[in-house]
């Protein structure tokens, strides 16, 4: 949007009283609201900041500031912010894309309770109490304190059977990672389960197509159109 110095500063003053957001509602549709809401919020501070909407210059110091208010009183050191400025974008090398519609901390015990399932052709009446109920009751997470406190990865599982041998499975790398990323097909099938449930099946794969070669669109009025008023005309049918 190309704002100069002062309507930069003023942006960020205002974007600060817009941030917020609560972990309570992790597990509900509010919890990606919070970033549609944050994108959204950004650029109406930057359009307002460019049409000379004020907003204090100095909010990340001095007392009462943004880190302080939100941190609970503790100092943070913003240098870390703006290290790699403009030179490292983490949506094009750290993109984490989830395959499976649950907390990302499981998803590496997923992989593994799959790829054990695929090497070793297990059947479920093999695992020694493997009733639901009696799994939970049998399951122990074990943390290695070798591994950071905050890493996901890696995961060990160790399946007993009833006949005392022991399977295990590491997973160094969760499905959708940077280092195990998904490739294009299982990319594909995610969007399309998704979308189908807003969308007519013809509109997925245009949307695909329109996506796929985003770069090379004169435009994206055919893509809005899909994404805004189809998708609205869709669900007011409902």
């Amino acid at each position: 949007m190309k704002l100069n110095i002062d309507q930069s500063r003023a942006a960020f003053g205002i974007t600060a009283s817009l941030a917020g957001g609560l972990k309570r509602n992790f597990g509900t549709m509010t919890k990606p609201l919070h970033a549609g809401n944050a994108a959204r919020n950004g650029i109406i501070a930057a359009s307002l900041a460019q049409q000379g909407f004020t907003g204090d210059k100095s909010i990340f110091d001095e007392s009462g500031n943004f880190c302080y208010v939100l941190g609970s009183g503790v100092q943070f050191d913003l240098d870390r912010a703006t290290k790699d400025l403009g030179q490292k974008f983490n949506i094009c090398s750290g993109l984490e894309i989830k395959p499976y519609p649950s907390c990302r901390a499981t998803h590496a015990g997923i992989d593994a309770a799959l790829q054990v399932k695929k090497k070793y052709a297990l059947n479920p009446a093999d695992i020694k109490d493997s009733a639901v109920q009696e799994l939970i009751s049998k399951t122990k997470i074990v943390v290695d304190p070798q591994i950071p406190k905050d890493a996901l990865t890696p995961v060990e599982m160790k399946i007993k059977l009833k006949n005392g041998e022991v399977l295990c499975q590491k997973v160094e790398a969760a499905k959708g990672e940077p280092k195990n990323p998904l490739s294009p097909e299982e990319l594909f099938t995610k969007f399309r389960e998704c979308a189908s449930v807003v969308l007519t099946l013809k509109d997925v794969e245009q949307t695909l197509e329109l996506t796929s070669d985003l770069e090379s669109l004169k435009e994206i009025t055919p893509l809005m159109e899909i994404l805004t008023f189809r998708m609205k005309g869709a669900q007011e049918k409902e």
